[in-house]
């Protein structure tokens, strides 16, 4: 005889009608966060790792340093270059990613142009600045941790910036925003919006959807994320302070 599965049980329930995701988190509510700074890459002049629930992003920056390729260089500015890549074991399924495809540079490409508008290049002319970013453990909102890690990074590296920037997620399912974007809530396939603001301005330096959104829902996730953004720079910067600190008490 034929067994029939009741059809709650053949679909995965992303939000319950409590409105508790699958990993238990309210629609607004961010995974674990967790960072290191100075430790990760001793020979680099800043590093940084953080963790967003399962997600690892580490950071590494060399410079300011003269220009690798002279015909990039710019006399009254510092050049930022950014290599962004993933690990083939980061996910489940291991895929051999050839350096430099598609996807990464296209990623490589949005985080220079993030940086590129807060850091102060201009006091670093005819040189340049290398950030080297890595995704060790993928689980979802990726450039966002790669962003946040970056910004610890920099600022380790002593590189001046005008505004701290840090970066979060937002998807839209069962007509629901939900902050912070783990790889099973990206399965569901609802449009995902990746949001960088500056910490003290709260300046949108970063934006990119991957599909339509009519413009009300698209408000409704940017305020999720904003949201979002502004909680991951309160941890961070404390974070930063704490390094401080502790840099001092060893000067002394």
């Amino acid at each position: 005889f034929w067994l029939k599965l009741p059809t709650a049980m053949s679909r995965l329930e992303y939000l319950t009608p409590e409105g508790f995701r699958i990993d238990g988190r309210q629609k607004d509510e961010l995974r674990t966060l967790r960072c290191e700074i100075g430790t990760v890459a001793p020979r680099a002049d800043g590093s940084a790792v953080v963790q967003l629930g399962n997600t690892h992003a580490l950071a590494y920056v060399y410079g300011p340093t003269n220009v690798k390729m002279r015909a990039k260089m710019k006399h009254d500015r510092a050049i930022i270059s950014v290599d962004y890549s993933t690990a083939c074991f980061a996910t489940a399924t291991r895929k051999r990613r050839a350096r430099g495809d598609r996807d990464s540079h296209e990623r490589s490409l949005w985080i220079q142009q993030t940086f590129e508008a807060v850091v102060m290049t201009s006091m670093f002319p005819r040189s340049e600045i290398s950030i080297y970013v890595q995704i060790v453990q993928a689980d979802g909102s990726e450039v966002a941790a790669a962003v946040n890690a970056v910004s610890l990074a920099l600022a380790d590296a002593g590189i001046p910036m005008v505004d701290f920037v840090t970066a979060a997620t937002a998807t839209l399912i069962q007509g629901v925003p939900l902050l912070d974007v783990n790889d099973v809530e990206r399965s569901a396939g609802g449009a995902e919006l990746l949001l960088g603001s500056w910490a003290r301005t709260k300046e949108v330096t970063l934006m990119e959807v991957d599909s339509k959104v009519p413009a009300d829902r698209l408000m409704e996730m940017c305020e999720v994320a904003a949201k979002g953004c502004e909680e991951i720079a309160t941890t961070l910067q404390a974070q930063l302070r704490e390094h401080a600190s502790i840099l001092t008490a060893k000067a002394a």
